[in-house]
């Protein structure tokens, strides 16, 4: 049991690592991803099925489906970072718009 612990934090730091270098970036992302899938399907699902009435156990469940489709979504982006669809381009001019109001430099 203690290996299972060990493997998933070794993984988590290794997807992590390469996110932020973007080295194997899309394999990375989707490795991590079905390892949250496999983590709602083996551990939530049941957890939840056994106690419907617990508002704890859907909250885990719901941030594990969270963190599994973010990973994917993340998976789906970094093949082709210059292009974006049509759902997505606002989003990225909103996130554009942001950075520069944050690192425009403050008029003296």
């Amino acid at each position: 049991p203690l290996l299972w612990a060990y493997l998933t934090g070794v993984c988590h730091l290794a997807a992590g690592t390469s996110m932020i270098t973007r080295v194997w970036m899309p394999l990375s992302t989707l490795l991590i991803g079905f390892m949250f899938f496999l983590f709602v399907v083996l551990l939530h699902v049941p957890r939840v099925a056994r106690d419907v009435g617990n508002v704890n156990e859907w909250m885990s469940l719901f941030v594990a489906v969270a963190f599994c489709a973010g990973a994917w979504l993340l998976a789906s982006q970094a093949h082709e970072p210059s292009r974006s669809s049509a759902y997505t381009a606002p989003l990225h001019r909103s996130f554009r718009l942001l950075r520069n109001l944050y690192h425009r430099p403050a008029a003296l």
